[in-house]
């Protein structure tokens, strides 16, 4: 029997999802299943379209049995840092054997191998992108051209290398080295069919009313809130024009970039037209986006920096089933775990606490934007599904 994981946003959870969990439990009946979720905002620097609460219910209901929180910290990074992060989690509790991702290739072989070759060329490598970059090319452009020039990629391999999914995988793959983790990487290719529809397609469809239960293995409650664009650009424009006390945020800032934003709120009234207006060649818009989360917050990088080379893990407990609480005790026993929120306040360890009060923050402010209670971390248990 093993133990599988899956880094994830469910944002929201749909037919492909399932899907994934499906093709794990069909190739091992007695597989138990760890989600890794990330909590109140993705990678993409937006507001998770449902609570993490809905969405662990949803996962739980549909094949997961523990869900553990991806936290601010990590989960509103660039693919490096969010990968290492999550791995990180995964890796302290000690208790996983293999990660399992959907990707568009669905080929882990070569993956390990592209992965292993791009280590070997790193340095050239970014030297390369820089420069392309330096010469108004854009961050997608630069990098192919740079793995082109350096003739030890393929097209079809670069070609690759343009799948986000297949992207976020070769971070995995680094990551579990990066920590001398034991932990396996299992690939599954991506389901495309008539059934299934992309995260961002229903995201939008839900925006626009149109329906998406026909992409849904549950129903959803027609009543339930999305976060307000609207709202978080008028928190965006206060915090630039008005407050203007912005810190440099590493790793998604560059000299510059503060005042172009604050130069674009200028002429604009829309969230969107802001992103499209502000963002360019060498900043993508999700870069741009999960800049702007990180300084509102006001978080602090050095608290993820500095995780990655502590013993002890952020874990935060969402949901389980009776298979996933004995997951539970299996944890490594050095290790903190979170299931009541109040507990951070005993937690000895000043970075995880930090961690764990980014959350906060960042749960916080997508309660305010879908008209909420705040502080529903202290107020909301674990789900459970026994």
């Amino acid at each position: 029997m093993k133990n599988y994981a899956i880094i994830a946003e469910f944002n929201p959870f749909h037919n492909g999802h399932k899907y994934l969990i499906e093709s794990i439990k069909k190739n091992e009946a007695d597989a138990k299943l760890i989600i890794l979720l990330s909590g109140s905002f993705v990678q993409r620097g937006e507001p998770a379209i449902f609570d993490k609460w809905f969405r662990t219910k949803c996962a739980l209901e549909n094949g997961a049995d523990l869900v553990l929180e991806l936290p601010f910290s990590y989960s509103c990074q660039n693919s490096e840092f969010f990968a290492k992060g999550a791995i990180k989690i995964l890796h302290e509790l000690n208790i996983v054997d293999e990660i399992v991702f959907g990707s568009e290739s669905g080929n882990i072989y070569q993956l390990y191998d592209l992965s292993k070759r791009i280590s070997t060329v790193y340095t050239e490598f970014n030297y390369l992108i820089e420069e392309y970059l330096n010469s108004g090319f854009s961050f997608i452009k630069s990098r192919n051209m740079a793995l082109k020039r350096s003739g030890q990629f393929t097209d079809s391999e670069i070609e690759l290398l343009n799948s986000p999914n297949d992207i976020l995988a070769l971070e995995y793959i680094s990551a579990i080295d990066y920590f001398n983790s034991d932990i396996k990487s299992q690939s599954i290719k991506r389901n495309i069919s008539k059934s299934y529809k992309s995260a961002t397609k229903l995201r939008k469809n839900l925006y626009n009313n149109k329906s998406i239960k026909s992409y849904l293995p549950y129903k959803l409650n027609p009543d339930i809130y999305l976060p307000d664009y609207k709202s978080l650009f008028d928190i965006i424009k206060y915090k630039y024009l008005i407050v203007e006390n912005v810190k440099n945020y590493r790793p998604d800032d560059e000299d510059g970039l503060v005042n172009r934003i604050r130069n674009t709120l200028l002429t604009t009234d829309d969230f969107n037209d802001f992103i499209e207006k502000a963002h360019h060649k060498r900043i993508t818009k999700a870069r741009l986006k999960r800049l702007i989360c990180n300084q509102i917050l006001e978080h602090d990088f050095d608290i993820v920096y500095n995780s990655f080379a502590q013993k002890n893990a952020y874990i935060r407990v969402l949901g389980f089933n009776s298979d996933g609480q004995k997951l539970i005790n299996q944890i490594d026993s050095k290790q903190n775990i979170i299931t009541k929120f109040s507990n951070i306040k005993k937690i000895k360890d000043e970075n995880i606490k930090n961690i764990a009060l980014s959350e906060l923050k960042a749960s916080n402010l997508r309660s305010i934007l879908c008209g909420e209670k705040i502080n529903r971390d202290f107020l909301t248990s674990p789900v459970k599904q026994i």
